[in-house]
């Protein structure tokens, strides 16, 4: 849960007896004994909106659909401008040189010039297909279709992807597609033990249990918002 955080100065402010009371008034506001006891932010939000007479807001996080799962990568290293070889021998040295992920660099041209820190998300949805992942992505203005070269970076950054998941074999695809022999196809990696391939393949085949779908978070972007009062999220 992305949170505003109580500074130390407002925390040195309050008495004991100021302390309690805030704490009455945020288990009457909705904030449970549990949160308060286990040190979660929480209590610092409800102190904040008690102290400074307003409403204070809370992204609430990422819901994952029904059966599904979510893991976040942070400050990923991906060079929007790489050669597209090159992306892919890093991405997974196993990768065939007549594979046909090799011949659609010319569909996907560089998104920057640059090194940017990424956060990505990636979606295990439950035996689901492409259509229903991009469509519960499309319910976070925050959350954008991520290029190959995101996915290819993914693999050079975490080869060891597949255990930290326990999901061995498993696969992460970039959610721009292209259009590819007539067909809707997308690119993604591969890993399997101590292997690694960059592919491509049609988008309908994506969404079984050992597939990941990738997405850009953007974190300028607004998100869904609820109040800390009316609605605690312990998602």
């Amino acid at each position: 849960m992305a949170v505003r955080k109580t500074t130390d100065a407002a925390i040195a402010e309050m008495t004991v007896a100021q302390a309690m009371e805030h704490r009455r008034v945020a288990i009457a506001k909705g904030v449970t004994r549990e949160q308060i006891n286990s040190g979660q932010e929480t209590l610092a939000i409800a102190l904040d909106a008690i102290k400074l007479g307003r409403g204070i807001t809370i992204l609430p996080e990422f819901i994952a659909p029904a059966g599904g799962c979510i893991h976040i990568l942070d400050n990923i290293p991906v060079v929007l401008d790489q050669d597209w070889q090159e992306a892919i021998n890093a991405a997974g040295s196993n990768t065939p040189a007549d594979h046909n992920v090799r011949k659609v660099g010319h569909l996907y041209l560089p998104t920057g010039t640059s090194t940017k820190n990424c956060r990505l998300l990636l979606l295990n949805n439950a035996g689901a297909g492409w259509d229903k992942a991009l469509t519960w992505a499309q319910q976070y203005p925050q959350l954008k279709p991520t290029a190959p070269r995101h996915v290819f970076d993914i693999g050079k950054h975490c080869p060891q992807l597949h255990y930290e998941l326990k999901c061995n074999p498993m696969y992460v695809v970039a959610t721009t597609e292209c259009t590819f022999r007539d067909d809707q196809q997308a690119c993604y990696v591969w890993w399997d033990g101590s292997k690694r391939e960059a592919c491509l393949r049609w988008v309908s085949v994506f969404g079984h249990s050992r597939g990941w779908f990738a997405f850009l978070c953007l974190p300028d972007q607004p998100g869904p918002r609820a109040s800390v009062f009316s609605e605690v999220s312990t998602q």
